[in-house]
């Protein structure tokens, strides 16, 4: 999920760029291919134009990844609202998931801007998801969501606090924070809270953790390549065997998760290891032998 919140956070970054400079008018056909990425727009009236955002597994556009239909609605001369649906698709073009969002952006020397909506998988549970951001100089970011999982008869949920990531171009600093909840079926609850953080109410704390990334974003190809190492901070936050644990990932929006690895931190002993399609659907193995199934970068099993 911090992986998935981290390419989130620079894509909209991305996005809002993209939607301010404009697209290639409905009128004269669909905007071209760039990089793997095609932006149509349609003027509505004189405050509300509606842009299509098509981005493709190849950048040659031959094989849709996801495809997004958001209205856009200026509400004054620096702020305007966006809502909308995102489908993504796997490779054979079949609908995986798809999105709602509604946006509000005001536009400063500081641009803020929060999302809000859900992510449902195909034939599974619908996600809550937020993400308010602060767009500057130093871009810092908060995501939250919530996902019931019908196979653990539980709800997970997670908070965390980006910065440091970029819309264009590379970061090697970034800073992560985040906590994760468990609870009862149905019972967890996100907030919006001060700042850019999001809060969770109705469950229990199941873990803590800090760490860093680094990423590379290509925005004309909206596409966020990039590693991330987390670190237990402390009880709770422990992973299998009661022991502080330490997360290696490697992602990439096309790609997904290549691989992840669960590791004691004292020892270096391996707890786990992971990896997921550009959908979020994959596997973990346990050091134990076991093996469990990953849903929309959700482990389900």
């Amino acid at each position: 999920m911090t992986a998935n919140g981290i390419e989130v956070a620079s894509t909209l970054a991305a996005v809002l760029n993209a939607l301010l400079a404009g697209g290639q008018s409905s009128a004269t056909g669909p905007g071209p291919c760039n990089n793997g990425v095609r932006i149509t727009k349609d003027q509505l009236s004189s405050a509300k134009f509606r842009v299509t955002i098509d981005a493709y597994y190849d950048p040659k556009c031959a094989t849709i990844f996801s495809d997004a239909v958001l209205t856009v609605t200026l509400t004054s001369a620096s702020s305007f609202d966006i809502s909308g649906l995102m489908y993504t698709h796997d490779p054979a073009g079949k609908v995986v998931a798809y999105a709602t969002l509604t946006n509000q952006t005001k536009l400063a020397s500081t641009t803020t801007s929060v999302t809000q909506g859900n992510i449902r998988v195909k034939n599974g549970p619908s996600a809550q998801y937020g993400l308010s951001c602060s767009l500057a100089t130093n871009n810092t970011c908060g995501f939250g969501g919530v996902v019931p999982i019908p196979s653990l008869k539980q709800s997970l949920g997670f908070v965390s606090s980006l910065q440091n990531f970029v819309a264009s171009g590379s970061s090697k600093n970034g800073v992560v924070n985040a906590t994760a909840y468990t609870g009862a079926t149905d019972t967890l609850k996100l907030h919006q809270g001060s700042g850019t953080s999001w809060k969770i109410s109705g469950g229990s704390r199941a873990g803590v953790l800090s760490g860093t990334f680094k990423e590379k974003v290509d925005a004309k190809a909206l596409d966020v390549d990039g590693s991330v190492l987390l670190n237990t901070a402390g009880k709770p936050g422990v992973i299998d065997d009661g022991q502080a644990a330490t997360t290696a990932v490697s992602f990439g929006t096309r790609s997904g998760i290549a691989q992840g690895t669960v590791r004691q931190t004292s020892s270096g002993k391996r707890f786990a290891t992971f990896s997921t399609d550009a959908v979020g659907s994959g596997a973990i193995d346990y050091s134990s032998g076991s093996t469990g199934t990953i849903a929309f970068f959700i482990v389900a099993s």
